[in-house]
């Protein structure tokens, strides 16, 4: 007997990326490819349950923290 679909599939890498412009936008698809690069360069992200509970939440703290570098602080 098999398990359920979402143990046995995973995303692809441009499933992720959709998924990350869904929170964060288009206008920084370029911080999410490159985070994804650094952080999954095999482009692997297993199933889509093991993606959901390891990999997401992150690969989210991982974009907002250049997120935030990019953003220039305000003057005194």
């Amino acid at each position: 007997m098999h398990g359920p679909w979402y143990e046995s599939q995973g995303p692809s890498y441009e499933e992720v990326i959709k998924d990350m412009i869904n929170i964060f936008g288009e206008d920084n698809k370029i911080i999410i490819i490159n985070t994804l690069k650094k952080l999954h360069p095999d482009k692997s992200f297993g199933s889509y349950r093991g993606y959901t509970t390891f990999i997401r939440t992150p690969l989210i703290s991982a974009i907002n923290i250049s997120l935030s570098s990019k953003i220039e602080p305000l003057p005194e």
